[in-house]
């Protein structure tokens, strides 16, 4: 099978570069590639993508297309000696080896502006190319510059307004934007029936990635009562999947599909430890606590709506805010037919008949400000989320963390010291789990003398074997040495010596070292903004600090909004 093209790419993954092996990867290499590239193939980068694991195939790669892009520019060939290709299209294959080098130099970190050069000129080569408008966005968002980055696929999306991908994607950043509104009504140009922005159509299509992205939106802007509701949805559609499993035993049983069967049940048992389960929970267990820790976030949110008016003309107001959003939902209905029914629509409004009042799950209490109201005991209702987690998604340490802060907060030390045996059994390398290590000793020694002395012997012995025999700085210190080559596990590290440390002249020395892991390392953007949110309320870090890590991240990423 001369033509094939597995015998050529899975060599490229087997092969381990070294002196010997390098100029047969290369020739390998540059032989597979070069046909997909006169092909002007687009799915050649994410192909090639896995190669990127091993960081001297990178290097080969940048190698190889570098030397595509010289020698087409020199005289439009790829190598020497091919026949030479002077019709149009050639402009387009240039185009695509100038959008391969700037994918890798946006991969590889550090790089940001090489890979807009080169971006640039491949736009200039072809700008009809929709990858190419893509990228761009796509750039803009690992540099941290959301808006932007929407205001980029907003322009790309108008280039195929029949495009449902672009429609999806331009819908998608709109959301990473926090521009929810915008959101709702791009993705409500392709719904046939679509009151409340689809709302309640995208819930019975159980479209759970635009839910659980415009929940964590709602999340991040402090709209808790919106969030509440839409990660809501997302559990709510994972009850009726389970629930919706019993019609299929008889069915499986009747037509004797026993192997469909069997993937169903395998596939029921980890249900909800599905990437969008997980999302939502984490969420909820998110909002749970902020309304524990403010149990009043919720009448907070109306005040700040409503600031400024009498207590009767809140309750206007409010009411009269329901009124319009129910108001809302029955206009739509009626003035949106679906598609296939447009003439019995426009029939049955000439008769003036009445449109059916709302009783979908998204139509009834849309902004979920009832919903929230009905929340009595948050923390009893972040435990069952969390026991769930830890059912279902106990391979993602995230799951841990998470049971720990509820456990922490319900002031149940015994269950919290499971979650950070369990995390460390996870990755006992994780920064996570070495901060989740240190949050427990410091939270435990503030109710060490309320608890039990049994508790206190548990605890006691298990601290040891957590801490290896060491004391928590000797810990931390310790964590700090093995990792120094990790920015992420410096830094952190780093920051819990300068919240354990009383002397000045520690903190300040822990804090440089930690400053220095990550300025002199690439890190990505969405790291750094965790990194940054981290350092609030933190116990040892100063105004200045924070002010002066924020200048370095915007040194590194002088576009991301969040460094401003």
């Amino acid at each position: 099978y001369p033509k094939a093209a597995a015998p050529k790419r899975l060599p490229l993954d087997r092969i381990v570069v070294s002196e010997d092996t390098v100029e047969d990867f290369t020739r390998r290499l540059d032989r597979y590639a070069a046909v997909f590239v006169l092909k002007c193939t687009p799915a050649l980068y994410s192909d090639l993508k896995s190669l990127y694991e091993d960081e001297k195939k990178a290097e080969i790669l940048e190698k190889v297309f570098l030397s595509f892009h010289e020698s087409w520019k020199k005289s439009q060939v790829l190598h020497e000696g091919d026949e030479r290709d002077d019709s149009e299209r050639s402009k387009e294959v240039h185009a695509w080896v100038l959008y391969f080098l700037a994918r890798h130099y946006d991969n590889v970190g550090n790089c940001e502006e090489k890979a807009h050069m080169f971006l640039d000129l491949a736009l200039e080569a072809n700008p009809d190319i929709i990858e190419l408008h893509i990228a761009k966005a796509h750039f803009y968002k690992h540099e941290g510059d959301y808006e932007k980055s929407f205001e980029e696929m907003d322009k790309t999306r108008k280039m195929d307004l029949s495009d449902r991908y672009l429609n999806t994607k331009c819908t998608k950043y709109a959301l990473r934007a926090n521009n929810v509104p915008r959101a709702e009504e791009l993705i409500g140009m392709f719904l046939s029936d679509a009151p409340l922005g689809g709302r309640q159509n995208l819930f019975d299509l159980q479209v759970m990635w635009f839910e659980t992205e415009t929940g964590s939106a709602y999340l991040r802007q402090g709209d808790l009562a919106r969030a509440l509701k839409r990660f809501t949805a997302v559990d709510k559609h994972f009850h009726d999947i389970i629930e919706d499993q019993f019609d299929f035993h008889t069915y499986c049983l009747r037509k004797g599909t026993l192997c469909a069967y069997v993937r169903l049940m395998r596939m029921e048992d980890r249900i909800r430890g599905h990437k969008y389960y997980r999302a939502a929970a984490h969420g909820l267990i998110d909002i749970y606590l902020k309304l524990a820790e403010n149990p009043n976030s919720a009448e907070d949110e109306l005040e700040a709506k409503f600031a400024g008016l009498s207590a009767s003309e809140r309750k206007k107001a409010i009411s009269k805010m329901k009124k319009a959003e129910m108001k809302k939902a029955s206009a739509s209905a009626a003035t949106e037919p679906a598609a296939s029914n447009k003439a019995a629509g426009k029939a049955g409004a000439k008769k003036g008949k009445a449109s059916k009042p709302p009783t979908g799950f998204m139509e009834l209490d849309p902004e979920g400000e009832e919903l929230i109201s009905k929340v009595s005991d948050p923390l009893e209702d972040a435990a069952k989320v969390v026991e769930n987690l830890i059912q279902f998604a106990d391979d993602d340490i995230r799951t841990f963390v998470a049971a720990f802060r509820v456990y922490r907060t319900m002031s149940k030390p015994l269950l919290a010291l499971r979650a950070v045996r369990r995390a460390r059994d996870l990755d006992p390398a994780s920064h996570e789990t070495m901060r989740l290590v240190v949050d427990f000793l410091k939270y435990f020694a503030t109710v060490r003398d309320s608890v039990s002395d049994v508790v206190r012997q548990v605890v006691d012995l298990e601290s040891a074997d957590l801490l290896a025999g060491a004391t928590l700085p000797e810990y931390v210190a310790a964590y700090v040495s093995s990792n120094a080559g990790a920015a992420a596990r410096a830094f952190y590290g780093g920051l819990e010596i300068c919240g354990i440390e009383d002397d000045a002249g520690a903190r300040q020395a822990a804090w440089q070292a930690a400053v220095g892991a990550v300025s002199g390392a690439w890190v990505p953007v969405k790291e750094l903004e965790m990194m940054s949110g981290a350092l609030k309320g933190r116990k040892g870090v100063t105004k200045e600090m924070v002010a002066e890590f924020r200048t370095m991240c915007h040194g590194k990423f002088p576009r991301a909004t969040a460094f401003l």
